[in-house]
């Protein structure tokens, strides 16, 4: 188990603390997202059937350190493309009204804090980007291919809103990780 966790940890290091943040939160997505079929079939029973879909996304999640290494930058905006093309796929499968929008939410974040000052146009498309595509695509997915009754998709839309809210705070602990790395005080109160 041991050599599992090194192998992990050395898959996720970057030298750059943001970076290496960036690496973890791409590292957690593809431990979780092979359960995330099996949470919806809990929600919601068979009908979401289509949430499978979401286990091809994974690979390109594990991608993110190895393009990282080869650029610290376009690795953080293959991770910021990434999720937010998930959360597109992942509406038309499941529809708008299953909450699984609210993971843009979660995608604006990623764009907005692993950016640095001199990054800033990059930050403001790949935080930009799944904003504007919530607001275009909105009325625009058509039926989604799961055959969800609006009580199913109410319950996936409070497992989505539950699993954003989450990902937000883990993403303000690994944001202020990466702050303690990189140096920055904190303040007394």
């Amino acid at each position: 188990m041991k050599t599992l966790l090194a192998r992990v940890r050395a898959w996720l290091h970057h030298d750059d603390p943001l970076v290496g943040g960036l690496n973890l939160v791409a590292g957690v997505i593809v431990g979780n997202q092979p359960f995330y079929p099996f949470y919806v079939l809990w929600a919601v029973g068979w009908a979401g059937w289509p949430a499978f879909a979401a286990w091809a996304v994974m690979p390109l999640f594990a991608a993110t350190p190895a393009i990282a290494r080869a650029s610290a930058l376009w690795g953080r905006i293959w991770f910021c493309l990434i999720a937010t093309g998930n959360t597109v796929l992942t509406t038309k499968l499941l529809g708008p009204a299953s909450g699984v929008e609210l993971f843009h939410f979660a995608c604006i974040a990623v764009g907005a804090l692993f950016f640095r000052a001199s990054e800033r146009v990059v930050m403001l498309v790949m935080a930009g980007l799944p904003l504007a595509l919530a607001w275009l695509l909105r009325d625009a997915y058509g039926a989604p291919v799961a055959a969800l009754t609006a009580e199913q998709s109410a319950d996936l839309f409070t497992l989505h809103a539950v699993s954003v809210g989450t990902l937000l705070i883990f993403l303000g602990i690994v944001v202020s990780n990466v702050m303690s790395q990189a140096g920055v005080r904190e303040g007394r109160s």
